[in-house]
């Protein structure tokens, strides 16, 4: 199966984004790999398996937060299936740029550009997040799923900064286990927000 593919088919899989139904919940847990279960908290019926930490995220609504528009609601969704697509593309974009550098078909000057370049993207993702979220009084739902991103991102970004280490000096085995155990981690709550089988 080509990468495009199994990209494609990632997207068309791809679980809820802000004002879209749940799917039905399936008996059945999402499938993860061994290794990454152990990070996977264990997911409460009917939810997604990513818990936010209430307590790195600030309390809503925010002081001076306003109602959200109901115009905006449309907005709301877009930011959710931009942040959707942000967080898959940059796993798996990091992921290739981890095993081009270990594989030696990138180089480190190289292969740090790119890796800026996606913690720029992912950065600025998270933080739009938490800029609506502390502008905007939301709804439980909204709210639920808006935390699930941001913590999502919290654990895709110290991925892309694992990558980065491994494009700004040798690959050693240290750089390559912390960017092992960035990448099963990031996975993990990846398939569970997403519902990957």
């Amino acid at each position: 199966m080509t990468i495009k593919k199994y990209l494609v088919i990632l997207l068309a899989s791809a679980g809820p984004v802000f004002g879209q139904a749940a799917p039905a919940a399936s008996p059945a847990a999402p499938s993860v790999p061994a290794a990454a279960s152990a990070a996977v908290p264990a997911a409460a019926p009917g939810s997604s398996g990513i818990a936010a930490a209430r307590t790195s995220l600030d309390p809503q609504p925010a002081p001076n937060a306003q109602p959200l528009p109901a115009a905006a609601d449309t907005l709301l969704r877009g930011y959710g299936q931009q942040a959707q697509q942000s967080l898959i593309l940059a796993y798996f974009s990091v992921g290739t740029l981890a095993d081009s550098l270990l594989g030696g078909s990138l180089k480190g000057p190289d292969g740090l550009k790119l890796a800026d370049s996606y913690l720029t993207l992912a950065t600025s993702g998270r933080d739009d997040l938490r800029r609506v979220r502390a502008a905007y009084v939301l709804d439980a739902g909204d709210l639920d799923q808006l935390d699930k991103f941001i913590v999502a991102y919290g654990d895709v970004i110290p991925m892309i900064e694992a990558a980065r280490q491994l494009a700004g000096g040798p690959a050693n085995a240290e750089y390559r286990a912390a960017f092992e155990a960035s990448r099963r981690k990031a996975f993990a709550t990846l398939a569970a927000l997403f519902e990957w089988k």
